[in-house]
């Protein structure tokens, strides 16, 4: 309720040092949640005898009050600082194979990681409204 008690938190959670030839799956949590909503799954894959030496689970945390796009945008921040931090070459596959999962508004965040409209929207909302 009180979102900016919880900026201090904002982040991105590794479970474990992070290891080159594991590829990262990381879970966002959705509105008014934290990332326990996902111990059951992230528990069930790491179990799992074929995918569970090749994966490693991450979290994203975030205070949900406030809106997606900060969240978004801290979001590739953190993914950003830490690739620098593990990958600065670029060249580690594992990097560039990350899965995202997001569950309601952590669905909305996952998806502006991977979406990229460059100016499409501004200009087909901009077109619409002047021909109307």
């Amino acid at each position: 309720m009180r979102p900016g008690d919880y900026v201090s938190r904002n982040g991105l959670y590794l479970m474990e040092p992070y290891r080159a030839d594991k590829v990262p799956i990381i879970f966002v949590h959705g509105l008014m949640a934290d990332p326990h909503i996902w111990q059951a799954h992230a528990a069930a894959l790491m179990a799992d005898p074929e995918l569970g030496p090749r994966i490693q689970c991450w979290y994203y945390v975030y205070p949900t009050g406030l809106p997606v796009v900060s969240s978004s945008t801290w979001f590739r921040q953190a993914l950003a600082e830490l690739k620098q931090r593990v990958d600065p070459e670029g060249n580690d596959p594992a990097f560039q194979n990350i899965l995202v999962v997001g569950h309601s508004m952590g669905g909305l965040i996952a998806r502006m990681q991977v979406t990229e409209s460059k100016d499409l929207f501004w200009k087909t909302w901009f077109a619409s409204a002047l021909n109307t």
